[in-house]
């Protein structure tokens, strides 16, 4: 495999930002796959924000449901609404600082984003429309 994140030693807890784009469905791809094939008993929780001009709580689900099947893990889900409100005040602010706030707090041993530039509109819908269909 070209891409192999690592998990470290110890790690029991680990978050994963998962917007629902491609970036992020892969990291969390990699990260199920490795505790799979691994054997390995860490707990993983994905957070995802609900955006008002996009369905991102359903295109979560799906890839988190099909990852789950396919891995057989059992993956929590926290969905934040409204997150652009105060003190955030826009979308981008709030991810920022809730992943920092996530990792920080020390819930989490380790926490995985895979947020980068968004690809182009027609790209992301093929990924989710081919994800549902997994």
């Amino acid at each position: 495999m070209l891409i192999d994140i690592e998990i470290p030693e110890g790690a029991n807890n680990i978050g994963i930002w998962l917007s629902s784009g491609v970036d992020s469905a892969l990291v969390t791809y990699l990260i199920l796959k490795k505790i799979s094939d691994n054997s390995l008993d860490v707990k993983v929780t994905c957070h995802t924000a609900i955006r008002p001009n996009r369905p991102t709580q359903e295109w979560a689900e799906n890839i988190l449901k099909t990852l789950d099947e396919m891995f057989e893990t059992q993956t929590d889900h926290v969905f934040y609404d409204k997150a652009w409100n105060p003190p955030y005040h826009n979308f981008k602010n709030f991810t920022k600082m809730k992943m920092i706030e996530l990792f920080d707090n020390g819930e989490y041993d380790v926490f995985y984003s895979g947020i980068n530039s968004l690809p182009p509109k027609d790209i992301v819908e093929e990924f989710h429309n081919n994800m549902m269909l997994c």
